[in-house]
Formats: structure tokens, C-alpha cells, sequence
């Protein structure tokens, strides 16, 4: 199941879902988010008209391994550590999360 989605600002969202590791490599949601942004703009518009996007990966295991439900991926200016606020947003839902929240009970659907 993939979904593509505008919400009501314009905002771009595509949602995989991805079940095996061999296709959950990190420079797939590169890959994904630069294809939505490459299909906001025609030719000769200005870049600042570009929406907000977001990558939602719901991963079948933890793919960080971490416990966390949700991972947020952003960019940052390494040398001031400030948020690199581009509108580019990659999130990876941990489908094997199993929480007493939203999050958890979405997952327990999934599964």
C-alpha cells in the first residue's frame, strides 16, 4: 500500500509501506522525496513556490533499532547545529512499535 496525498496547505505526502529490508535502504526516501519535489514545479517557476513534503516510511521492524515509535529525519547546519528548515521532511514509523498510544494502536491494525 502507497499513498500519495495533498493536504489542505499544498503540502506533498507520500506514505510507503515497506515490509522486506532488501528495499528499506535510508537512500530510498532520498530518492523518494527528490521525485515529489522534482513533480511541485514546472519549468521556470521559482523555487521558494516549492510546498513542504513529507516521506513517511511505515517500516515493517525498527529500522533504527532504537524503540522509538517515530523517527524524524532533518537537515542541519552542522557547524551551528540550527534546523536547515527546507520544507523536506522523511519520517520512518516503527511497525513493530507496540506502545499504548496512536501510534501503537495503528501499528497493532497493521500487523
Amino acid at each position: 500500500m502507497d499513498v500519495h496525498a495533498i493536504d489542505v496547505n499544498g503540502d506533498e505526502i507520500d506514505i510507503e509501506v515497506q515490509g522486506n529490508s532488501a528495499g528499506a535502504h535510508i537512500r530510498r526516501a532520498r530518492y523518494h522525496s527528490s521525485m515529489v519535489d522534482s513533480k511541485m514545479l514546472d519549468e521556470g517557476q521559482e523555487f521558494r513556490r516549492l510546498k513542504d513534503s513529507y516521506i513517511i516510511f511505515i517500516y515493517k521492524h525498527d529500522k533504527f533499532r532504537k524503540g522509538l515509535p517515530v523517527y524524524h529525519i532533518d537537515r542541519y547546519i552542522r557547524e551551528t547545529e540550527e534546523l536547515f528548515d527546507d520544507g523536506s521532511h522523511i519520517i520512518y514509523v516503527n511497525g513493530n512499535y507496540k506502545g499504548n498510544d496512536e501510534i501503537g494502536q495503528l501499528m497493532n491494525d497493521f500487523r
